[in-house]
């Protein structure tokens, strides 16, 4: 609906409805109910930040995105800033709040790792709060930085056999795979490790992408997701963090229940979000 230079924007929340107004894609009227007691929580007052945090609230929100989201970080501002899940943002390990080791810090441009100790322990046991065949993962990095060890990972948890991996480098290689389960997807050396990383499967079906392109497709058994918590920059091996890496990590998403054609709509929304932030590099 028009109203004068405004177009008007009627979401239905429940039995609610809230009404937005755009001055053509700048968001001029209405906040979402995630974006206040996200930026309160992580003490944020950055206009610019808020604008386009609400922007991609409301249009996540308006596509039917939220409700596949259960852990969602955004690495802004510092460690205070950047702890807190935007789909409950609570300081309690229940609610996925970030618990940052080593020497870690984290500026506008995200959470920048080592590759010697840095890590962020999401509280996140998959095999809790997931279920096999219906998951994905999302992790954003701005920096291709040459790898310090010959095996680091980026994000992601192994326990007894089943691995969850978004991207790792091998050798030194840039080498970006992904491992759902017990299944293994790899891709053919792409050699820059920045953009938007996704990782998924539904039924028996997996697939990995960066930047929306599909890298490889894979089958995927019935098997049992970790039962250790999910490591941001680092691989949670069976309790213990291994193969620290050195990229810079802007988001990380973890859910369930979205398709590839709902992912790669949150992908398209990131990707604006980074940009408006100057914080896109790929």
């Amino acid at each position: 609906m028009k109203l004068g230079n405004l177009d008007i924007t009627n979401i239905k929340l429940g039995t609610n409805t809230i009404s937005r107004a755009y001055l053509g894609n700048n968001l001029v009227y209405g906040l979402d109910p995630l974006t206040e007691p996200f930026l309160t929580a992580n003490g944020i007052t950055d206009g610019t930040y808020k604008q386009a945090l609400n922007k991609m609230f409301v249009d996540a929100r308006k596509e039917g995105l939220l409700s596949g989201i259960q852990a969602w970080h955004i690495y802004y501002g510092d460690i205070d800033s950047s702890k807190f899940n935007v789909m409950n943002p609570i300081d309690e390990n229940r609610a996925f709040r970030l618990t940052f080791y080593g020497s870690s810090t984290v500026d506008k441009q995200g959470f920048q790792g080592n590759g010697i100790d840095t890590y962020a322990d999401t509280h996140f046991i998959p095999s809790i709060e997931q279920t096999a065949g219906n998951t994905f993962a999302l992790i954003i990095l701005g920096t291709n930085n040459p790898t310090i060890s010959s095996d680091t990972v980026d994000f992601g948890a192994f326990s007894l056999g089943q691995s969850y991996i978004v991207a790792k480098n091998n050798n030194g290689t840039n080498r970006r795979l992904s491992r759902i389960e017990t299944s293994f997807i790899m891709d053919d050396y792409v050699d820059d490790a920045t953009g938007i990383w996704t990782t998924s499967s539904q039924f028996t079906f997996s697939e990995f992408k960066r930047n929306n392109t599909v890298i490889a497709t894979g089958t995927i058994d019935s098997g049992e997701q970790p039962n250790v918590t999910f490591l941001d920059l680092a691989l949670n091996l069976a309790g213990t963090p291994y193969g620290h890496s050195n990229q810079k990590m802007q988001q990380r998403i973890i859910g369930q229940g979205l398709n590839s054609v709902q992912i790669a709509k949150l992908v398209d929304m990131l990707d604006e979000f980074e940009n408006t932030l100057n914080r896109k590099t790929w």
